[in-house]
């Protein structure tokens, strides 16, 4: 029923476009415009996010290094919304990088503060601390050294009452808890 036997028996010559050739190759050529177009605003703007109960749009802050094959390169990607009184409000994933394109620091916002684990990479991508947060509080470090963790220092809360503290320090754990709180946790 199809392919090229049935144009050279309906009397068409290979290699002579048809209506319905040309219809396919438009049809082709537009949803590959269409898709190109999409993917290059993603990729330059970035569209709309729904993120943690309010609607986001990603920011990118483009960043001139002149010692690179590409000077112009996106140097800060994070996410906002604009606050009642108009000002920007960063709320969602967070990202920093070095020139070369590492990442140089990553975290989230959560309506304006710091929350969850902020980690931060050297220039060869190598991870050197960490910073824990919950809705603006700071919760704890941890400092790396070659990809290993050497110190570490982290409070940890239940609905906002602290019931134990964890720490690394010269290769060995230690789980504390404040007095009249059981430990139950283990490590």
């Amino acid at each position: 029923m199809g392919g090229p036997r049935a144009l050279i028996d309906a009397g068409a010559r290979p290699g002579v476009s048809t209506p319905g050739r040309r219809r396919w190759r438009v049809l082709t050529l537009t949803a590959l415009v269409v898709v190109g177009g999409l993917a290059s605003y993603e990729f330059l703007a970035g569209f709309p996010r729904f993120s943690d109960g309010r609607w986001v749009r990603r920011v990118t802050i483009w960043h001139f290094y002149s010692f690179t094959p590409v000077p112009y390169q996106r140097g800060t990607i994070y996410h906002a919304y604009r606050g009642d009184d108009g000002t920007e409000v960063r709320h969602g994933p967070f990202r920093d990088l070095h020139g070369n394109g590492q990442v140089n620091h990553q975290g989230a916002y959560r309506h304006g503060q710091f929350h969850g684990t902020w980690t931060t990479w050297d220039h060869r991508g190598g991870k050197t601390n960490e910073d824990f947060w919950w809705n603006g509080q700071y919760r704890g470090w941890a400092i790396y050294e070659d990809g290993r963790v050497q110190y570490y220092n982290e409070q940890i809360y239940e609905a906002e009452r602290l019931v134990a503290s964890k720490r690394f320090e010269q290769g060995r754990w230690f789980v504390s808890a404040p007095v009249g709180v059981e430990p139950r946790y283990r490590i």
